[in-house]
C-alpha cells in the first residue's frame, strides 16, 4: 500500500530541514495541502512557504489538527508535542523515507546511496540527465547549484539521495541503485562494517523494484556487496581494470573521452 493513498493533506515536523523541505517541495509540487512547523526560521522554510506551505515556527500540538498524515525524520524526539499528540489522535504517522518511496512509486526511478558520495553523484546524474533531455525529477539533501533548490518533481526519470545512515534506505524501492562507497560510517547506529555491507545487501535483495545494481568496484566494500547479492550489476571505477566502465582524470583543458571496458 502507498503511504500516501488517500492523503491530501499532510504535516511535516522539522520542514526547514534539507532533506525533509525537499520531500516537501515534492508534495507541493504534486498539489498536496502542506503545512509544516520547525524550531527556527530559515532560507528553507521561507521557500516552503512562498511554494504554498503553512509553515509554523515552533511546536504545539495545534499544528498537526486536520492533518491526514505527520511526517517525521530520525531528527525528531519521540516525545516531540505534535508527534505524540498526532498519536494520541489517531492520525498516521510516516517516516520521511516512507513518503520518498511512495513519490518513487510508479517513476522510472534511480536511487543513489551508500556511506557518502550521495549528494554529489545525485546531482551529477540530474544533470547529465537534463543535459540529455530527459527532464528529471530530483529530491536531494543540498540546494544544487544548477538549479537552486534541493527537489523538483520533472517530468522525467526521478533522481533520490537514499540515505542508509539509519536504515531508513529499507523503504525505498527504486528501480535502479547507485552504491558509490561502502566504508566505515554512521557507528551510532551500525556496529562496523561487516553491518554496513550486510545491511546494503539486504537492501538490495529485498528491493521489489530493482532492475539493475550500480557500484562502484574501486570500493573494497562494494566488492564484498557484489558477493552477497546476485543481481545485474554494471561496475565502474577509475583504479580496477575489470569493470564495465572505466573512468581517467584528464589535466585541465581536455575533454573527458567516456569507454567501455
Amino acid at each position: 500500500m502507498n503511504t500516501l493513498d488517500g492523503v491530501t493533506k499532510v504535516h511535516l515536523l522539522g520542514i526547514g530541514g534539507i532533506g525533509v523541505s525537499a520531500v516537501a517541495r515534492l508534495l507541493l509540487e504534486r498539489g498536496y495541502s502542506v503545512t509544516g512547523s520547525d524550531v527556527r526560521e530559515s532560507q528553507l522554510t521561507q521557500m516552503m512557504r512562498e511554494l504554498g506551505a503553512d509553515v509554523t515556527i515552533g511546536h504545539h500540538e495545534r499544528n498537526v489538527a486536520g492533518a491526514q498524515l505527520v511526517i517525521v525524520s530520525g531528527a525528531i524526539p519521540k516525545d516531540n508535542i505534535e508527534l505524540v499528540a498526532a498519536r494520541a489522535a489517531g492520525t498516521p504517522v510516516a517516516h520521511r523515507a516512507d513518503v520518498l518511496g511512495a513519490l518513487l512509486d510508479g517513476r522510472d526511478s534511480v536511487g543513489v546511496t551508500g556511506t557518502h558520495g550521495k549528494g554529489t553523484v545525485s546531482s551529477m546524474i540530474t544533470w547529465i540527465l537534463d543535459v540529455a533531455g530527459r527532464e528529471p525529477g530530483f529530491v536531494i539533501g543540498g540546494l544544487l547549484n544548477n538549479y537552486g533548490v534541493n527537489a523538483k518533481d520533472g517530468k522525467g526519470p526521478l533522481i533520490a539521495e537514499v540515505d542508509e545512515s539509519d536504515g531508513s534506505n529499507h523503504r525505498v524501492h527504486p528501480q535502479r541503485v547507485v552504491c558509490n562507497f561502502l566504508e566505515l560510517d554512521h557507528l551510532n547506529y551500525y556496529s562496523g562494517i561487516d553491518d554496513i555491507i550486510g545491511s546494503m545487501a539486504t537492501y538490495v535483495r529485498s528491493n521489489p523494484n530493482l532492475e539493475r545494481l550500480f557500484v562502484n568496484a574501486d570500493c573494497e566494500g562494494n566488492r564484498r556487496l557484489m558477493d552477497l547479492v546476485d543481481v545485474d550489476t554494471v561496475t565502474y571505477g577509475l583504479d580496477s581494470d575489470d569493470v564495465t566502465y572505466r573512468g581517467e582524470l584528464l589535466g585541465k583543458g581536455q575533454m573527458p573521452i567516456p569507454y567501455r571496458v
